[in-house]
């Protein structure tokens, strides 16, 4: 009995007890509206965000989009002796597609022209996918898809595009409106 009033009491003096750790973790900060909390939580993305953060940020993720359908269809579908979702196969590609499709539209027109080929590859083999090829196509198309990625990692990296790419516009996600929406209409008062 004498153990446990002792250890309360240090955790008290030493600022570990409970309650105070967990006024801590659920206390809402107050006079930030709706969407600084969604930013402040990483839910969302600041408002306009400037044209080289949003190439890199779309850069990065057709990167790893694209080494993950590259890493799986190498392997004919099989990774890890069991067959891999052929829906993880297709939201690859089609994740792949969009990422790229949102840095052609960040560059300027004569570095938008060459990317237009590989956006087109691309949705060749969403379409290939879609129909669910056999293994020795996957292998191939892998293979294929492989050597796109080297070209694009060459060619469009930011470091080589950052004086192509359009500054004139900055660029505004629209993720959770529906909950700025509701902050933004106005309340009416009942009578």
């Amino acid at each position: 009995m004498k153990l446990l009033v002792i250890l309360t009491s240090v955790m008290l003096l030493c600022g570990c007890a409970a309650q105070d750790m967990w006024g801590r973790v659920f206390h809402k900060e107050k006079g930030l509206s709706k969407r600084d909390r969604l930013v402040s939580l990483g839910l969302v993305k600041p408002d306009a965000t400037p044209a080289d953060e949003e190439y890199r940020y779309h850069y990065n993720f057709w990167r790893v989009w694209h080494a993950d359908l590259v890493d799986q269809l190498k392997e004919g579908g099989h990774v890890d002796d069991r067959t891999t979702n052929r829906k993880r196969l297709l939201k690859a590609a089609v994740e792949t597609q969009g990422h790229l499709g949102k840095m052609r539209e960040l560059l300027l027109s004569d570095k938008r022209d060459t990317l237009d080929t590989q956006i087109e590859t691309l949705g060749q083999a969403v379409e290939e996918l879609s129909q669910n090829p056999p293994e020795s196509r996957l292998r191939r198309l892998g293979r294929e898809l492989a050597q796109q990625k080297r070209l694009i990692e060459q060619d469009y990296r930011y470091s080589r595009v950052k004086d192509m790419i359009n500054q004139g516009q900055e660029f505004e996600t629209t993720a959770y409106e529906d909950v700025l929406e509701e902050e933004q209409a106005p309340v009416e008062k009942a009578p």
